[in-house]
């Protein structure tokens, strides 16, 4: 399965979740922060 991270601002990060749910819809693995990238 392809991968991919989401590097987004503050402000846009309604527009990274719409974006991260249309790669997950077409297969793709997606590290979307804060969801998928903890801090520390």
């Amino acid at each position: 399965m392809p991968q991919g991270l989401v590097s987004h601002s503050t402000e846009d990060a309604s527009i990274a979740r719409q974006v991260a749910g249309a790669l997950r819809a077409a297969g793709v693995g997606v590290w979307l922060a804060p969801d998928s990238i903890k801090p520390g």
